[in-house]
């Protein structure tokens, strides 16, 4: 086998591998997102259909599953401060950090 046809066949290798990779993290991302009653994996798709998401984890591009995270997070910041207000929302924040600090002090992320 010549230099640059085992050259070439390395690059194969190496996107087969990636294109792997991806649709791995696209699984796990898919099945923890935070929407397990509504996912759909019939025929190997993957695909969210509850009303705050609609996405499909197989197909969408990263801009557009990251679009609607962004959406989808902003609807419920609107909501909370609407049900619950601005002060709370500071608390549950600083909750939240605490949080951050105890488990990054325990060894996690």
């Amino acid at each position: 086998m010549g230099e640059r046809s085992k050259k070439v066949e390395e690059l194969r290798d190496h996107h087969l591998a990636t294109v792997k990779d991806n649709m791995k993290l696209r699984e796990l991302l898919w099945l923890h997102h935070g929407h397990s009653e509504a996912l759909y994996g019939d025929d190997g798709e993957m695909q969210c259909n509850h009303p705050d998401c609609v996405i499909d984890f197989k197909r969408d591009s990263v801009e557009k599953i990251v679009e609607r995270f962004n959406k989808a997070r902003y609807r419920r910041m609107v909501e909370f401060i609407r049900t619950e207000g601005v002060g709370n929302m500071r608390q549950k924040i600083e909750e939240g950090e605490e949080m951050s600090k105890a488990n990054k002090a325990k060894g996690g992320k």
